[in-house]
């Protein structure tokens, strides 16, 4: 059963609505449909359907609004518990004139569903001017499979409509089927189309799987939309994508994603399935032609003439076909057809996908068989199926005005008809009989000659979007992903995610490129946890053939974060291999940044002309392992990138590098590292490279590293050695200590003049285990003369034996110049050549030796020292004047002081501890008329004063003098206690 009202010709009113209020709407093949007919005024009528229960639309079912003329096309308002479109059922509002299609608005208390290629669309046709529609989907939940779309495009002058899904619980939009894609499109296809639509997306969580994509495209002048996504978790899977490309001048649309818990990106789509049938028309040319004229026979459904698509035109603008409805928007075709003798009916077939609507208009019928009334003859236009089954009929039409002009009076037929299925249908003309003689073509149903009609059949393509996933990079058609490229002058669009955790594995991808004229967008990750790549890629791109002005902003990465970790072959990379310069890599990790076996580069490829982009790491801790590289190179014209490293830590290991490299007539990035605490460099392969590879003549980059400690083991190093012609760039490293365990820090050239070497060390240089310093030219056996070294270390030390060498050695040229400043080298010895044992040398194999250096640091005997105060003590200021003067009452205020002794130990075991006083306060010496501890007696002598020699007496005592001499005495010593010799005030009260 099919509904329809329709605003027809000349009529201003609005059109009839249809409003349904159910439990339940099931539409099974049947179709619901308002329109504006060419050259009404009016608007459109709404169909509203009000259910309690299910809505649902089947097997090619459809709910159809539209405008062909000035008037706006009806809304489409849908309100049930839960609506289900299936098998290629369709609800579309559409304009292909002045007025503005409807919008869609679908409201489920539970779930809406759209399986088996069943589509939502509004659009605005070839050369309307009308606003497209808006799509408004509010439910519980929303599924979306099958290759079913929901759409808002336009081919025409006017804007787009949005898209709004509103789904509180979750959306699941997956699948490819007949090369269709499911998912939601907005677009601007033609070249002056109006700026393409938003997709609006607010829900719990968001699944996009198995090569469903949600896209906003413009090939036009105009801009396209935006991508905004509002959920808590988000997935895109096994192909799942999310789109914006801009074909030609305007630009793409950007993407914001918003995911309060994840985003998960992974997953490659292994069964993506053909690519969608060819749609016929989809290309028709414009021109003002006349009309083609019948091709005989075509008597039978199996001798029908075919409408091919080169029969079928497009007039301009200023010169459309009066007798053809919208000729300069729907593609047509205007036959000049005859009657037969003896007399036939005529076939016609054609192509069409669902959703297609076909006009069909007889106009200027001539009757042939009274020559004497030669005026219009009544005829029938019916319309079958493949099997030539009869889907509908027309034997005259409304109004004359109806279908254009052409016609004389309403005898002529005229049909409308919209195509539920796609395939080949066959339209067939006759004389105005019975539908049964029709179908069973009876002569009275044939037109005799000479009897003449023009066919004008005009076939409008539905807005189908096909399959639009990532259309750039054909190797990675088939990865989940957001992209955001432009393909033609308009600039790709940004990608924004912001998040609480954000993981991209098994292939998954976010990447902003550009293959044209246009800039490619920024892509910018904040992740309040973490970032996890696991095979997965972060990247920006100016592809080969794209040339950018000088103007164009680089598309840079940023990424803000905790914790950030690649694993297992994951890549955050900028590049360029066309015109422009490649975009920055900016991460900021707040605690941790480990890379393992797994890159961030910025590179300018061989057919590049640009800049390579700088890339810019800082993080409490860097780890770089098994393989992993951050690096910056060229290959092309533009220097490459340099790499900026800050952090706490910093750890290389297992052939982890830092590494610039110059393969061309450009130079190499410098890499510098700021580092708090330590540097750890271990394994082979392991370490910092600025270097220029074989055959380039560009200068390779220099390091300039600070740490606290650095220590380089196990066949570590630092280089920026020179292999091509071009000049080995520095190292400097400004380090507290710094050890070299079986490691190198070389600057060495293979033809050209070494590179220089500072090391200003705060502490020890120590060099182990073959370990080298080597600012060497000439090492493939060329010119170029040594480099110089220049080091100050507190100390220099290693081991004789060990064969650790400090050299600027050359081959043809001069040796270079080495300059130590130390307190002193152990281990290692000046020598003319080297030895099997710890060398420092600047020799030349066939050139002048070079010059070694040895300062010895000068000591300054101040270090260390403090500097006392300038302002003396007065001692006596600080003591009290009267200690026992009466204070409330109390002698010293009740102060006292209880001398107890010295305290500690006695001079030897065996004394006893003394018990004298201590000096407890300042006080006056008094005069003292004590004796001397120990009197010594004087010998006697008589008056002429020669001595008296009294008699030998036993000895009675015995005193030491100051020497340590024990004298004998014949007097026992007479000594008193020891005075303290200094008087303390008493206090008599």
């Amino acid at each position: 059963t099919d509904i329809t009202t329709a605003a027809l010709v000349g009529e201003v009113e609005e059109a009839g609505s249809i409003y349904i209020q159910t439990e339940d709407l099931f539409l099974d093949a049947a179709s619901l449909a308002t329109s504006v007919e060419p050259g009404a005024g009016a608007t459109g009528g709404e169909i509203e359907i009000l259910a309690s229960g299910k809505v649902e639309l089947r097997n090619a079912a459809f709910i159809d609004t539209a405008t062909f003329s000035s008037g706006d096309a009806g809304d489409v308002k849908i309100h049930a518990q839960t609506i289900a479109l299936d098998n290629s059922s369709n609800i579309f509002s559409t304009t292909s004139a002045a007025g503005n299609a409807g919008d869609v608005t679908l409201t489920a208390a539970n779930a809406i569903s759209l399986t088996n290629r069943s589509n939502l669309s509004t659009a605005v046709d070839t050369g309307a001017t009308g606003e497209g529609g808006q799509v408004s989907l509010t439910a519980e939940s929303l599924t979306i499979t099958g290759g079913s779309q929901v759409q808002a495009l336009t081919r025409g002058n006017g804007n787009s409509g949005k898209v709004i899904l509103d789904i509180a619980e979750g959306i699941i939009i997956s699948g490819i089927a007949e090369g269709f894609a499911s998912g939601v499109f907005t677009a601007t296809q033609a070249a002056n189309s109006g700026t393409g639509g938003n997709i609006e997306v607010a829900t719990g969580n968001l699944l996009i799987a198995e090569g469903a994509v949600l896209s906003a495209q413009t090939a036009s002048t105009n801009d396209g939309g935006n991508i905004d996504i509002m959920a808590d978790i988000v997935e895109l899977r096994n192909g799942g994508q999310l789109l914006t490309n801009a074909f030609s001048s305007g630009n793409a649309g950007d993407i914001h994603l918003d995911a309060s818990q994840q985003v998960l990106i992974t997953g490659t789509n292994t069964n993506p399935g053909t690519a969608p049938p060819p749609v016929p028309r989809a290309s028709v040319t414009t021109r003002n032609q006349g009309s083609p004229g019948e091709v005989e026979p075509n008597d039978s459904l199996a001798e029908a003439m075919v409408l091919s698509d080169n029969l079928f035109s497009l007039s301009t603008a200023d010169a459309a076909i009066p007798d053809i409805s919208l000729s300069d928007r729907l593609p047509y075709v205007s036959l000049a057809a005859t009657g037969s003798d003896p007399a036939t009916s005529d076939y016609y077939s054609f192509e069409v996908v669902a959703g297609t609507r076909g006009f069909f208009d007889i106009d200027n019928g001539v009757n042939g068989d009274d020559p004497g009334d030669p005026g219009n003859v009544p005829s029938r236009i019916s319309l079958f199926d493949s099997d030539g089954n009869l889907l509908t009929f027309s034997r005259g039409r409304a109004s004359i005005l109806q279908g254009a002009g052409g016609s004389t009076d309403t005898d002529d037929p005229y049909l409308q008809f919209t195509f539920r299925e796609s395939g080949t249908y066959f339209l067939k003309v006759t004389r105005d009989v019975d539908i049964d003689e029709v179908i069973d073509d009876t002569p009275d149903a044939r037109i005799p000659a000479p009897s003449t009609y023009t066919l004008q059949v005009s076939l409008g393509n539905p807005n189908f979007a096909g399959n639009v996933v990532n259309t750039i990079n054909d190797s990675t058609n088939n990865d989940s992903g957001l992209f955001a490229q432009t393909e033609g002058a308009g600039t790709a669009g940004d990608i924004t995610i912001n998040t609480l955790q954000l993981t991209i594995e098994d292939q998954g991808i976010i990447r902003a490129t550009t293959a044209a004229t246009g800039s490619a967008g920024t892509i910018s990750i904040e992740a309040a946890d973490s970032v996890v790549l696991n095979q997965g890629n972060i990247s920006t791109a100016v592809e080969t053939g794209a040339i950018l002005p000088h103007t164009a902003v680089a598309s840079n990465i940023e990424i803000d974060t905790e914790e950030l970790n690649l694993t297992n072959d994951s890549n955050i990379s900028t590049a360029t291999a066309g015109i422009g310069d490649a975009g920055e890599v900016e991460i900021n990790a707040s605690d941790r940044l480990s890379i393992d076996n797994s890159t961030i580069s910025s590179a300018v490829n061989p057919t590049g002309v640009g800049t390579g982009g700088r890339i810019n790491l800082q993080a409490l801790t860097v780890e770089i392992t098994n393989g992993a590289r951050v690096s910056t190179a060229t290959e092309g014209q533009g220097t490459a990138g340099m790499i900026d490293i800050t952090a706490n830590r910093f750890l290389a290991t297992n052939g982890g590098q830092l590494l610039s490299t110059t393969s061309s007539g450009s130079n190499a990035g410098n890499i510098e590292l700021t580092v708090t605490d330590d540097i750890t460099l271990t394994g082979a392969g392991t370490g910092l490279f600025a270097n220029s590879t074989p055959g380039s003549t560009g200068d390779g980059g220099s390091i300039i590293i600070d740490p606290t400690t650095m220590t380089i083991e196990d066949g570590a190093g630092i280089a920026v050695d020179s292999q091509g012609a071009g000049i080995g760039g520095e190292i400097l490293i400004n380090a507290g200590s710094l050890s070299l365990h079986r490691g190198f820090i070389t600057a060495e050239a293979f033809s050209d003049k070494g590179g220089d070497i500072t090391l200003d060390i705060a502490d020890i240089l120590m060099l182990l285990n073959q370990s080298l310093i080597s600012a060497t030219a000439g090492i493939g056996s060329g010119a170029g003369d040594g480099g110089n070294i220049n080091i100050a270390a507190q100390f220099v030390i290693g081991i004789p034996s060990e064969n650790s060498d400090i050299i600027a050695n050359a081959f043809l040229g001069d040796g270079g110049r080495i300059e130590i400043t130390t307190n002193a080298i152990f281990g290692l010895k000046f020598r003319e050549e080297l030895t099997p044992f710890s060398d420092i040398t600047a020799s030349s194999e066939f050139g002048t030796d070079g010059i070694l250096i040895f300062n010895r640091l000068s000591v300054d005997a101040t270090q260390g020292l403090n500097e006392l105060p300038g302002l003396f003590v007065d001692a006596a200021s600080l003591i009290g004047k009267d200690a026992c003067a009466l204070i409330d009452g109390k002698i010293g205020g009740g102060s006292s002081l209880t001398i107890i002794g010295k305290g500690g130990l006695p001079p030897s075991p065996g004394e006893p501890l003394s018990n004298n006083d201590a000096l407890v306060e300042w006080a006056t010496r008094e005069p003292s008329n004590q004796s001397p501890a120990v009197v010594v007696s004087q010998q006697p002598t008589d008056s002429t004063g020669t001595p008296i020699y009294p008699e030998m007496r036993q000895a009675q005592g015995w005193i030491i003098n100051p020497d340590g001499t024990v004298i004998l005495t014949a007097e026992p010593q007479r000594v008193t206690l020891h005075s303290p010799g200094l008087s303390h005030p008493g206090c008599s009260y």
